[in-house]
């Protein structure tokens, strides 16, 4: 048994040209998501090894796009 983690690379566009991209090198421009990308999942992977497959979707995701920060409430006295 393994699990399998699929990444989305988006497409190039033109369908003759998916093969050539899925299966090159990525650019170094990738590397300001990437290098995010793989370090949650490393982060994350426990989860996965304990068989929590939705916990570990789920904290991949929030550590890619955490929640906007609440404003304070102003308290009146």
């Amino acid at each position: 048994h393994f699990q399998r983690v699929r990444l989305g690379i988006g497409h190039p566009g033109d369908r003759n040209m998916v093969q050539p991209h899925v299966l090159s090198d990525f650019a170094k421009a990738d590397k300001s998501w990437l290098e995010p990308l793989l370090d949650a999942i490393a982060q994350h992977a426990p989860l996965l090894v304990r068989g929590e497959e939705a916990s570990f979707q789920n904290k991949v995701h929030l550590a890619l796009n955490p929640a906007p920060e609440k404003p304070l409430k102003k308290v009146e006295n």
